[in-house]
């Protein structure tokens, strides 16, 4: 049995990866202090402490009576034991009360249960995860929804989770429904879960994958009452060894925003069916014509020559780019009254570019993962591909992925006037605020005066090794005392579609860290654009937190703005911030009250950080007076709003991603 074998089995058993590294190192070396084990796992030591303790508490590692303490593991073939133990414990609990609990069931009058209060928990490793997605079958009675890739459905198989649907007492009044995509997969293991699948009675759709996209969000749905979100990079594909994550939410106003989300998927999706099995080898419909890249721009621009009513363009980030070159042809095509679609991922590399075709037709922001699509008069697509064009003129499959286009343009946004590096990094020199400059003097009229701004002062090395070895200053007076916060936050204007109801605003989230001033806390500001004496600004009206021993403190931070008087204390279960990687993902299960009559409904944000590193120290003035200094390791971000009633995804350049940051905040001089 190999090492990888043994961590897979310690994690099934309910252990984090760190829980695993420790407890395998002291399984390897004997008992030892937590500043031994730390220096030789290079870690943080009272992070080893924080893991040694919650292993302590399972009964997974012994402490010594002496001072200091000494740890070593329990012997794996004992925890085996217990894990096998616990979990027979379980499934003979369950067996035995099975009855009583279903006859229970029958005779429960729903209509007199009290609602549950909005709540969420994280639940983390692939027994536990897949055990819960048992339960929510079993506890279906109306509809139950997953999205997920290929291999994921394979995964579940393994867990029982067709059995259990093929199982359900109701199956025959219940809407079983799964939406994936096809990826290359070897056919044979493909068509063996799709007929498992389709045994189960679970109804199969397949996410079009001409457009390039994965199925996402990866979520399931059971009935209007709770939904597991995966919180996982996005090309995760669910690999074997993958150890996942997920969000487990019973608001309803969330289950039914992912509920819309998902009809809206699976509204452009098409059937799984055992000829979409063999036909993937080809991918390819019936009538196309293949063309090596060295002949193919020629055929492709006397496509566009003879287009006659329409072009729709699929491109890249940089494809907007050589798109600009060539603003004399979109301005001659335009002149012919030709109707333009242009969608790329907006980013800070492009966004001027995008201004200025959108200047002469519709530019519009989709997320990266497209593929490259031309489609002229509804009749010629040209798809590119690496090494090779494909020109597909089959006027059913075209007619089918025109459905997933048009679905795609209509929910996606065009580039904004103003973005969040103009908001958050004017250049210098800084405007006035009477300049009313729209691009360069937003963050003036936001927070205060930006008084130093400078990139690669610092790098990301230092930025870490600060919050590694970061010692935590008590702060209680926001006008005498410093506070220092220390770990990852995010920021994202939101363009309000109608669908919002609500004027535009930027949304800030922080996972400040336990070493941080108040202590581990989640927090949320939110600022509308609103119109003031001085002309539209965005303004601070709401500020949310989970930890109290905060509340007045920012009360203080946030004088002269009516989020000074709108401070709303959360729990743990109403309101998170999780980061992983390059990724920063908030929930909040409670309407946050923002101004006057506006409200802000249970929603969900996600950031995904994208390009290249940007390290720098800012230095601003808010309007309470507090001098402000952010150390940063930065990302643009790609954000997408999930809304009670829809979905936003904003372009690149509305969204930053602090991956680490330190905010440094003066008392008033």
């Amino acid at each position: 049995m190999g090492e990888e074998t043994i961590d897979r089995i310690l994690k099934e058993c309910g252990l984090r990866q760190s829980e695993v590294e420790v407890y395998v190192f002291l399984a390897k070396h004997g008992t030892l202090k937590s500043r031994d084990i730390a220096k030789q796992l290079k870690k943080d030591k009272a992070h080893v402490l924080r893991v040694l303790k919650n292993l302590q508490s399972r009964g997974i590692v012994e402490p010594t009576l002496e001072t200091p303490q000494r740890f070593s593991a329990v012997s794996f073939e004992k925890l085996l034991d217990s894990f096998v133990k616990a979990k027979r414990k379980e499934a003979d609990l369950i067996e035995k009360t099975k009855e009583d609990l279903l006859l229970y069931w029958r005779h429960i009058n729903r209509e007199k249960l009290d609602v549950p209060a909005n709540k969420f928990a994280v639940i983390e490793g692939n027994q536990r995860i897949y055990s819960k997605v048992l339960t929510m079958i079993g506890e279906t009675r109306n509809q139950f929804l997953a999205i997920c890739p290929i291999q994921v459905l394979m995964k579940a198989d393994n867990f029982g989770i067709f059995d259990s649907v093929a199982k359900h007492p109701l199956r025959n009044h219940i809407q079983f429904r799964f939406l994936t995509e096809s990826l290359s997969q070897p056919i044979g293991a493909t068509k063996t879960i799709l007929d498992e699948v389709q045994r189960s009675g679970v109804i199969l759709r397949e996410r079009n994958p001409d457009l390039g996209r994965s199925p996402f969000p990866r979520m399931v749905v059971r009935d209007e009452d709770e939904i597991l979100l995966f919180f996982a990079p996005r090309n995760n594909s669910g690999v074997e060894n993958s150890y996942e994550t997920c969000l487990w939410i019973n608001c309803r106003d969330l289950v039914r925003s992912f509920t819309a989300v998902f009809d809206t998927l699976w509204s452009v999706s098409t059937e799984f069916s055992e000829r979409t099995v063999q036909n993937w080898s080809s991918e390819k419909p019936s009538a196309y014509s293949v063309f090596p890249l060295e002949s193919a721009q020629k055929k492709y621009e006397e496509g566009l020559r003879l287009a006659k009513n329409e072009i729709v363009m699929f491109t890249t980030s940089s494809g907007v780019t050589d798109l600009q070159k060539n603003l004399k042809t979109i301005e001659d095509w335009v002149k012919k009254g030709l109707v333009l679609k242009i969608m790329a991922p907006i980013t800070g590399e492009n966004f001027f570019a995008a201004k200025q075709i959108a200047e002469v037709c519709p530019v519009r922001h989709i997320p990266e993962g497209h593929k490259q699509i031309t489609l002229v008069d509804g009749s010629r697509l040209f798809r590119f591909a690496e090494g090779y064009m494909c020109l597909y003129e089959d006027t059913n499959y075209i007619n089918k992925l025109r459905l997933a286009i048009d679905e795609t343009w209509r929910s996606a946004q065009p580039p904004s006037l103003v973005t969040i590096g103009s908001i958050i990094n004017p250049p210098a020199p800084v405007p006035d605020l009477s300049e009313h400059n729209l691009l360069h003097g937003e963050f003036l009229k936001t927070v205060g005066k930006v008084n130093e701004i400078a990139f690669g002062t610092i790098t990301e090395r230092d930025v870490i090794n600060k919050i590694i070895n970061a010692k935590r200053i008590t702060a209680r007076d926001p006008r005498r005392d410093i506070n220092v916060e220390y770990g990852s936050s995010a920021a994202a204007i939101i363009h309000s579609p109608s669908f919002i109801n609500l004027p535009d605003m930027m949304i800030s989230v922080w996972h400040a860290d336990k070493q941080s001033s108040f202590g581990a806390e989640d927090w949320l500001m939110v600022r509308l654009w609103l119109e003031t004496a001085e002309g539209y600004r965005y303004v601070p009206v709401a500020h949310v937190t989970d930890n109290p021993d905060a509340v007045e403190f920012r009360k203080g931070v946030c004088a002269f703005t009516p989020a000074e008087q709108n401070s709303q204390l959360v729990t743990k279960d109403q309101f998170q911030v999780r980061v992983q990687g390059n990724t920063l993902f908030a929930v909040w299960t409670v309407p946050i009250k923002l101004y006057q009559d506006y409200v802000l409904p249970p929603s969900c944000i996600l950031f995904e950080g994208y390009g290249k590193i940007m390290t720098g120290i800012t230095k601003t003035r808010a309007l309470s007076g507090r001098t402000q200094v952010q150390e940063f390791n930065r990302l643009e971000a790609f954000v997408t709003y999930f809304h009670p009633t829809s979905k936003y995804s904003a372009p690149g350049t509305d969204g930053l991603f602090n991956r680490e940051i330190i905010l440094t905040a003066f008392p008033p001089s």
